[in-house]
Formats: C-alpha cells, sequence, structure tokens
C-alpha cells in the first residue's frame, strides 16, 4: 500500500501526481450515484496514480452538490478505494462532515479489513457508522 507523493519534474505541466508511476487517463475519481435523497459516492483511488489537483477538484464539487436541499443523506461507499493517503482520507472525512453540516447524516461501509483497521485507528469509526455493505445501511433504516 503507497502512501507517499511524488512531485512534477520542471518538465512536467505542474500539477501534482500521487505517484511517479506512468501517467494515465483522467478518469472520474469519484463515482456518484444519486438514490432518492441520498448521494451515494464511491472513491475509486489506487496508489497507482491520480492527480492531486483532480482530486481536490471533485471532492471541492461533491461538498457543493451536498449543500444542496435535494440531498439529506451520505453513503460514502469505500470498496474501491485501496489508497490510504492522508489526502484521499482527508477528502471523505470532508465529504462526511460537509453532509453533517447541512443537517444530513453520513456513513460509510464496504471498507476492506485494512481499511476498517486504519478508519478505527483515526477514530472515524466513532464519529461516522462504518456497515459492511450497503445492505446494512437499509436493514438500520438510515
Amino acid at each position: 500500500m503507497a502512501d507517499r507523493i511524488a512531485f512534477p519534474n520542471a518538465e512536467d505541466t505542474g500539477e501534482d501526481w500521487a505517484s511517479d508511476a506512468p501517467r494515465a487517463s483522467h478518469s472520474p475519481l469519484f463515482a456518484v450515484e444519486q438514490i432518492g435523497q441520498t448521494l451515494v459516492v464511491v472513491p475509486k483511488i489506487s496508489g497507482k496514480v491520480f492527480r492531486y489537483t483532480q482530486l481536490r477538484n471533485e471532492a471541492n464539487a461533491l461538498r457543493r452538490k451536498l449543500g444542496h436541499h435535494s440531498i439529506d443523506g451520505l453513503i460514502l461507499d469505500l470498496h474501491a478505494l485501496n489508497y490510504l493517503g492522508a489526502e484521499v482520507i482527508g477528502a471523505v472525512v470532508a465529504l462526511a462532515r460537509k453532509m453533517e453540516d447541512v443537517g444530513g447524516r453520513a456513513v460509510l461501509c464496504c471498507a476492506a479489513p485494512q481499511l476498517t483497521e486504519a478508519l478505527t485507528k483515526m477514530g472515524l469509526h466513532r464519529l461516522w457508522t462504518l456497515f459492511d455493505t450497503r445492505k446494512e445501511i437499509g436493514r438500520a433504516h438510515v
């Protein structure tokens, strides 16, 4: 599991990269689905490569969307998140906090065992409920 940031070379475009691996296309870092008044966000970030600028921009756009009155719940489905860098965890935390700031509820689900352990060590399990599956969320009437 990588947890380092590589900085661009002088000949790069000036954007920060989370790895010095070969560059890939710019696919979205978050899959987003709205179910009723609940926004389901799936971070799709791996330790291979992503642009920090893209992470920041997409997370900011999601925070703005959470401010709309049509959204009152947030499910952060972490099944596709396999990078535990501080910048990614910070984006997840910022989304959950924004949802609560506007009066909604945020929950997390589907985290891999290593991610669950990391979130628990950070004490985040005390702030937001961590469900094993999305079905559990529905059974809990969240």
